[in-house]
């Protein structure tokens, strides 16, 4: 069954293919996030990076970009300029997101659960610095019916 956004049924074979390799993944939260993060692909980082990964020992492409990081101090975003990762294809880019989610001691957490909405908010808690981060990609995975993917 096709998803109704055009853009994430473009991304959904390599969600999947990802998943097969790395089984800490969650295709429904991870398209979610790609599109939260990119704005439905409008704004990539790089080539290919979708979710805002950074600092990956294993990857060696990087690109400074500008970003809003919150800052719980000030409690507002702040400009700040990052490394992130720079992946050369959709493939790399997805399998890179699958090994960081399966393998990461950051996302145990996350992967202790079958259901998709704690999977979520479990991610969210070290995923980014946006105090909202996990209810925007659940309304994402709503909406978009992501839920029966996995």
């Amino acid at each position: 069954m096709p998803l109704r956004h055009p853009w994430l049924n473009d991304l959904l074979p390599y969600a999947i293919a990802a998943k097969s390799r790395w089984p800490g993944m969650r295709v429904g939260c991870c398209l979610a996030q790609a599109a939260l993060e990119t704005g439905y692909g409008r704004r990539p980082i790089g080539g290919h990076n979708l979710w805002g990964l950074k600092d990956l020992s294993w990857n060696p492409g990087k690109i400074l970009v500008w970003t809003h990081e919150w800052n719980a101090k000030e409690k507002r975003y702040v400009p700040v300029q990052e490394a992130f990762e720079d992946f050369a294809t959709p493939e790399e880019a997805f399998d890179a997101y699958g090994r960081l989610v399966t393998n990461s001691p950051t996302y145990a957490d996350a992967r202790e659960h079958t259901d998709l909405r704690l999977y979520v908010f479990a991610l969210a808690k070290r995923w980014a610095t946006d105090p909202t981060y996990a209810k925007k990609v659940w309304v994402i995975i709503e909406k978009e019916g992501l839920v029966g993917l996995d």
